[in-house]
């Protein structure tokens, strides 16, 4: 069965999570780190978004 549509709340903060494929490392090293938030925040500034907190583990990140 298909997974329920994600209601979205135009202002309404959401949380994020994003996970490698089965669960791999997605972050070696602290230039990965650094490389993904400088991704992140230019991504937040295209699309008018904040990013109000974020948790960057070594296979996922909570944003």
């Amino acid at each position: 069965m298909a997974r329920q549509a994600r209601t979205i709340i135009p202002g309404q903060a959401m949380h994020v999570l994003v996970r490698g494929n089965n669960r791999e490392t997605i972050f070696l090293n602290g230039e990965d780190r650094r490389q993904y938030l400088d991704w992140l925040r230019e991504a937040a500034k295209q699309f008018g978004s904040a990013v109000h907190a974020f948790a960057l583990m070594p296979n996922h990140a909570h944003l």
